[in-house]
């Protein structure tokens, strides 16, 4: 993530956040969503929610294309991303809010934005936006009586972005590793009402169960 820093603007909280998207000379730096990415070669991508994750993955490791200079980080590092979103309560990780950008190493992902835990609130309580899934999360497939659950969801995401098992494993591990103090720094919180840490908590603890079955 980028520093930032907390400020008031004439009694208004806000957060300050440093420029990532320059270079030492404060010289602008290319950088671009995903959004406009898929966009500009799929027509029916007209909004930041109409691409599965999947679609993401494929875009990352297509030989038409190279999008990133390293594939392999790029999906581990989409991989952990979506892990953490899960696990904080981002249920709002969309097409706009992840953008490629030309460091010094070459394209790759930008720092993390805009990594708001909206679940905290019923209105936008969904473990990924509309549109986006995974893995074939919650769809029925060919040869199976059943839809497809979280973990086997996962599973199949994890396949799909070419990462081994053991990587993967070895990536979930540490997306619970990170947020292991998650419950005490949202308690920490002294604006947030407890309804809504109370949901966090809850959510936190489902997706820690569910990836932890998988290690």
């Amino acid at each position: 993530m980028p520093r930032y820093w907390r400020v008031d603007l004439s009694g208004v909280p806000g957060i300050a956040i440093e420029r990532f998207d320059r270079d030492a000379q404060r010289v602008p730096l290319f950088m671009e969503s995903l959004y406009s990415i898929l966009a500009s070669a799929d027509e029916s991508i007209l909004t930041p929610y109409d691409a599965p994750y999947d679609r993401i993955g494929r875009a990352l490791n297509s030989p038409d294309i190279q999008l990133v200079t390293d594939r392999k980080a790029a999906v581990e590092h989409f991989l952990q991303r979506l892990l953490l979103a899960m696990l904080t309560g981002n249920g709002d990780l969309h097409l706009a809010n992840l953008s490629l950008l030309n460091t010094p190493t070459g394209m790759a992902f930008s720092p993390v934005y805009d990594p708001t835990p909206m679940r905290a609130y019923s209105l936008h309580n969904a473990l990924v936006p509309t549109g986006m899934l995974f893995g074939d999360y919650s769809d029925y497939i060919k040869n199976q009586d059943q839809a497809v659950g979280f973990e086997q969801a996962i599973s199949r995401f994890i396949k799909g972005l070419g990462i081994t098992k053991d990587r993967g494993r070895a990536i979930i591990e540490k997306a619970l590793a990170d947020t292991v103090d998650f419950t005490d720094r949202v308690a920490a919180l002294t604006t947030l009402p407890p309804e809504h840490k109370q949901r966090l908590d809850n959510i936190h603890a489902d997706i820690t169960q569910r990836l932890r079955a998988m290690v």
